[in-house]
């Protein structure tokens, strides 16, 4: 005890009475002895924390080698703020004390007097009425006593309290706090404060506080209701000073000696451009391990449902897993809250719509809240409604290198082109993206326009490496009849122009492996339709699980070519191929096919333009 007391300065003048007696050997003698202080003065070496004009009267008995103290009186004053205590502490060595407490002072001074040294900052007004009643058990071979089997009652107020951790850049004030202490336990009636632009309140109970408090290896156990009006998540988010870079970085901390349960409501909630609105979930949290469950909130005129799992996974690395259904997001305003998810190629200048999003996300992240790229594992089903494609730059240099191109660029209005590409407007597109090894790939999708019909595929890269397949139907580009009740004339057949290199400087061609592998697909198509014909009509294929219903062709007029891309070479002229009938009459053309022009006064080859309705012919 000696030891605990060589940090303080002491002063005052004391008076002692005693009588000992008995044998000095075993136990000891017998004690009986009252000590009276007046005008003391402890003060902490330190930092200067000073408790005077302290009065102390109380008695010491020791008697076959049990010893206790009683306190009759004892009280001083702190730098502002009194303080009473009276009771009694039995045995010494494992002391059991049985006291009385009641204080009102400064916090401030509290701390400079015990020299609270894991606080950087904490004051405001303080009262304390409570009882302590329970064995303090000694640690062995460290300086301090556990308060774990100590009761507690009582009640202890704070007004206008700030609190700041040592090496923490977080800062609570406003700091209100009204507390009713019962054993090792108190309930919270009020706990509400402001940290930095957030606010919160949270009433509960709180398992373990005064052992918490004092002994560095006790637990802290938390099950209440946090409400906020306005959260931002900067503010609950450490900030270090980078001195090499003259920025504050984040520092992302969960904490290891409380376990905490909170029914959490937030009305506003924010960081950095990301806002959501009515959030409610459990934050349930134990040894750097948080769960979020049954998230519900509102956001970009959406909403979404999600459960995640936050736990450290090495020394300054947390993970991750999510599981999140988003529905009716405005894909616009997503995208510029998350800040175009660190790309410039899609901005939410370029993109509308309204997406509903099925997510599964596994990543790691570091303290200072940047993601390890290697290691992220994500797979999106993602839907967009009534969406628009608006002046993407990908768009309009796949028109540019169809106007280079001297196989195409006869047969196209480029500018025409161009202008259709430039806004994009269709009723729906879904796939599902799968991200892992730093690369997005996107399967096969088509989107159905207003101007064109699109399909696209490919891989994208986190260095902006790209190789992307996009498909046009022909009908869409080649030049066509102005007649708005002209039917499919078969020219549906698509050309696919592939997109590698980077985002930066890529390289543009024909891709005709995805050409053949699209016939293949149609043709398969074909095959399975024709199963489904024979199926319903001769009750032939019953067996076979794969064949579905016959789905009937629509009216169209006679094909007027077929073109073969696989054949096509950038650096050699394009031979057409000429019509069936053509090659079963073996007749030479007699009479000079009609041509078409388009604005421009383009031609279309004779292998292009339409030839007569064979059906109408005199048999």
């Amino acid at each position: 005890w000696k030891k605990k007391l060589d940090r303080y300065q002491s002063k005052g003048i004391v008076d002692i009475e005693a009588t000992i007696s008995g044998p000095l050997r075993g136990a000891g003698p017998d004690v009986r002895a009252n000590m009276a202080l007046s005008k003391g003065q402890l003060k902490e070496n330190n930092t200067g924390g000073i408790v005077k004009n302290i009065d102390l009267q109380l008695s010491y008995t020791k008697v076959s080698g049990k010893d206790l103290i009683q306190i009759r009186q004892c009280s001083g004053e702190l730098e502002s703020g009194k303080f009473l205590v009276s009771g009694s502490i039995a045995n010494l060595q494992q002391p059991l004390i049985d006291l009385d407490l009641e204080t009102a002072t400064q916090l401030q001074h509290v701390k400079k007097f015990l020299a609270l040294d894991t606080l950087q900052q904490c004051a405001g007004s303080l009262e304390i009425k409570a009882q302590l009643k329970g064995p303090l058990k000694r640690f062995e071979n460290v300086s301090g006593m556990s308060w774990e089997q100590v009761n507690i009652t009582g009640s202890a107020l704070l007004h206008d309290g700030i609190l700041q951790l040592k090496e923490s850049s977080r800062i609570i004030h406003n700091l209100q706090a009204s507390i009713q202490l019962d054993n090792k336990d108190a309930q919270i009636r009020e706990l509400k404060g402001n940290l930095g632009n957030s606010d919160f309140s949270i009433e509960g109970n709180v398992k373990n506080l005064l052992p918490f408090l004092f002994d560095p290896e006790e637990r802290l156990e938390v099950n209440a209701s946090l409400n906020c009006n306005q959260l931002d998540f900067g503010s609950f988010v450490e900030k270090q000073e980078n001195s090499s870079q003259k920025s504050k970085e984040y520092r992302f901390t969960l904490p290891k000696r409380i376990h905490y349960k909170l029914q959490s409501s937030i009305q506003h909630f924010t960081f950095n451009r990301m806002q959501a609105d009515r959030i409610v979930c459990t934050l349930d949290g134990a040894e750097e391990t948080l769960n979020i469950q049954s998230l519900h909130f509102e956001s970009a005129g959406g909403s979404a449902n999600a459960q995640l799992q936050i736990s450290r996974t090495a020394s300054n690395q947390y993970a991750v897993i999510c599981q999140a259904q988003l529905q009716n997001i405005d894909i616009q305003k997503l995208f510029y809250q998350f800040d175009n998810f660190g790309q410039n190629y899609i901005t939410d200048q370029q993109i509308r719509g309204k997406t509903s999003v099925q997510l599964n996300l596994s990543v790691p992240f570091t303290e200072s809240l940047k993601i390890v790229e290697n290691d992220l594992i994500s797979q999106v089903s993602v839907s967009i409604d009534q969406g628009q494609i608006i002046e993407l730059e990908v768009l309009q240099q796949i028109a540019e290198y169809i106007r280079k191109n001297k196989f195409l660029a006869p047969f196209v209005d480029e500018d025409k082109l161009a202008e259709k590409l430039k806004n994009i407007s269709f009723s729906k597109m879904e796939n599902t993206i799968d991200i892992r090894d730093r690369m997005i790939r996107i399967p096969q999708m088509d989107i159905k326009s207003s101007v064109m019909d699109i399909s696209a595929q490919g891989t994208h890269s986190f260095d902006n490496v790209v190789d992307y397949t996009i498909g046009f139907n022909l009908r869409d580009i080649l030049i066509k009849k102005n007649n708005a009740d002209e039917q499919d004339d078969r020219l549906g057949r698509q050309i696919f122009v592939y997109m590698k290199g980077t985002t930066s400087n890529p390289q543009f061609g024909m891709d005709k492996d995805a050409s053949k592998q699209n016939r293949k697909l149609a043709l398969d198509q074909e095959k399975q339709n024709i199963k489904a014909l024979l199926k319903e009509e001769f009750g032939l294929f019953k067996k076979d699980v794969k064949v579905g219903e016959y789905k009937e062709k629509k009216d169209q007029k006679t094909a007027t070519t077929t073109i073969e891309w696989e054949g096509y070479n950038d650096n050699q002229p394009v031979q057409s191929t000429e019509t069936k009938e053509s090659l079963r009459d073996n007749k030479p053309q007699t009479q000079e096919s009609p041509k078409r022009e388009n604005d421009k006064g383009k031609k279309l080859p004779r292998w292009l333009q339409e030839k007569p309705d064979e059906t109408k012919k005199t048999p």
